[in-house]
């Protein structure tokens, strides 16, 4: 997509709290993609899926596709990569299509 790239920090993420405290941090990864939001109009509407501090937890078929992906994609690389903050357009009456995901590799 036009506008979107891969970032990487200059400087590492602060280190995450061990006492189990929340976790404050905007970033949690060196490296990061960004992409632009789509234009979309009133046909559209915005549905979240999962967030920056929680997992997907969705009960509609497509919400709980992209749970499983997202699971899916942590298991296989061991780890390394992270969908976070996953959202989509709902083209109404039509299907999702998804936007601006953030990815932590």
């Amino acid at each position: 997509m036009q506008g979107s790239f891969i970032g990487t920090l200059e400087t590492p993420p602060p280190q995450a709290p061990d006492n189990y405290d929340d976790d404050k941090r905007s970033l949690v990864f060196s490296t990061f993609l960004a992409t632009a939001i789509l234009p979309y109009g009133p046909s559209f509407k915005e549905i979240k899926f999962s967030g920056n501090t929680e997992v997907g937890r969705n009960s509609d078929a497509v919400g709980q596709a992209v749970d499983a992906f997202a699971h899916h994609v942590l298991v296989t690389s061991k780890g390394t990569v992270l969908f976070a903050d996953l959202q989509g357009d709902l083209c109404l009456p039509l299907a999702s299509i998804f936007n601006y995901p953030v990815t932590c590799i």
